[in-house]
Formats: structure tokens, sequence, C-alpha cells
């Protein structure tokens, strides 16, 4: 999460978001895991650690 927030900037979650509901993004093979473990929602309300 933190790899992809540092390349997308301060838009990161939406873009995300948005690759994960086309399944066409350049998210990579760990955040899809993310995606098919806990679903887009869970990215709505999750906070990266500080």
């Amino acid at each position: 999460m933190r790899a992809y927030r540092d390349r997308h900037g301060r838009r990161w979650k939406s873009r995300l978001l948005a690759e994960w509901l086309s399944s066409t993004g350049d998210e990579g093979p760990e955040l899809r895991q993310v995606r098919n473990a806990f679903g887009p929602s869970w990215l709505v309300t999750w906070r990266l650690p500080d």
C-alpha cells in the first residue's frame, strides 16, 4: 500500500479503488490478493498506518 501511495500521490486510494473495480490496473499481485481477500469496500475505510 505504501509503495502504491508513493507512486501515485495524494489521490492514491481513489485510483486504487478504480483499478480494483475495473480489474485492469497496475496494482500488482500483492494488492490484488488484498482486494480478493477483503473486497473493494474495505479500502474505503482502511487507513495506511503512519
